[in-house]
């Protein structure tokens, strides 16, 4: 987990009893840039704010598992405790849309016409890039 997420939660269990407590213990604290092996495989972390502090995405090769901060043809949620639309838009522009456009994306959830996309198709149909993200930013 994200250091951002771990101080995030800690705060929002904080009224909770130990034992709750302690099934929130986290093994690693991610950062932006770490990456995790697992195997041969080489996990690369993307930090990506908005939906909580602490939101990651895992980029593996030329595949992209985005969590909740993008979804093909939307975005995660902002509207809960620890979200940011403007962070999470920032994000999206900065950490998701510079990666190859052939990069395949496989969301946290199938919420679109499709269960995966790419980043190339979200520039040209995701909402939140084509009504956010101005082309010339």
């Amino acid at each position: 987990m994200h250091l951002d997420d771990k101080l995030f939660f800690k705060k929002q269990t904080a009224f909770q009893n130990n034992e709750i407590k302690k099934a929130y213990a986290i093994d690693i604290e991610l950062g932006h840039n770490d990456i995790l092996l697992a195997g041969t495989l080489k996990i690369k972390i993307i930090h990506t704010p908005g939906h909580t502090p602490g939101s990651v995405c895992l980029y593996i090769h030329n595949y992209l598992f985005s969590g909740d901060t993008l979804f093909v043809g939307n975005a995660g949620r902002t509207d809960m405790p620890g979200g940011d639309l403007d962070t999470l838009i920032h994000f999206i522009k900065n950490r998701i849309i510079p990666l190859p456009l052939d990069t395949i994306l496989y969301p946290g959830h199938d919420y679109g016409d499709t269960p995966v996309s790419t980043i190339g198709r979200e520039i040209k149909e995701n909402i939140y890039i084509t009504d956010f993200i101005s082309p010339s930013d």
